[in-house]
């Protein structure tokens, strides 16, 4: 995805890479310092194969917690993870309301009922996890906003949803700066789930 607040574009366009091998060589080091390890990017299930499996199973049997950052997209790679067993906590990134999933993202909205699957697994699932959506008025309005949390309402999501003010930095796909407009949070709301801002 490019979505326009992302600051990790060296990440999202594969520049800086380390090896599966490099990484484990580097965790050998810190047993008993670390309690685990975060795989996140971009999107680390995009390329999602059998090198990148092995690794987890790896990085759990040597002691280490898993967390995924993800988008939902590879609902499928997620599925496989969540049946073995490999993942300790689950952060979604909720990036927009289907009408809007293009402009913020760069993909095709279909991709949209990919990430609603994967929320709908995860409710299933039992394991820990949260739902975030980054926040820039120029991309979300309160309106879109107040609809994201309806579908959360419509697949009885439970959990937390947390909403993130966007933080400006030196670099960002969309280029953005300060927000020109803001996000009435007063207008948002829900009987089903509670609502908690980062970085407001």
């Amino acid at each position: 995805m490019r979505c326009g607040y992302c600051y990790n574009t060296e990440i999202v366009t594969g520049s800086g890479n380390y090896s599966y091998d490099e990484v484990l060589e580097f965790l050998e080091t810190r047993k008993g310092l670390l309690q685990g390890v975060v795989l996140c990017g971009g999107e680390p299930l995009f390329g999602y194969d059998n090198a990148m499996l092995s690794f987890i199973v790896k990085v759990k049997n040597m002691g280490f917690m898993v967390k995924l950052d993800t988008n939902g997209v590879h609902h499928e790679s997620l599925q496989e993870l969540l049946d073995m067993g490999l993942l300790d906590f689950v952060a979604v990134d909720f990036k927009a309301p289907k009408d809007k999933f293009e402009l913020v993202t760069k993909n095709p909205s279909k991709y949209f009922e990919f990430f609603i699957n994967s929320v709908i697994m995860l409710v299933k699932s039992g394991v820990n996890f949260e739902i975030r959506s980054t926040i820039h008025p120029d991309l979300l309005d309160t309106y879109d906003i107040q609809m994201m949390i309806k579908t959360l309402e419509n697949i009885d999501y439970n959990g937390t949803y947390y909403l993130q003010n966007f933080l400006e930095s030196k670099e960002n796909f969309g280029n953005l700066t300060k927000k020109l407009s803001y996000i009435d949070l007063k207008k948002l709301h829900t009987d089903k789930f509670k609502i908690e801002y980062r970085n407001f």
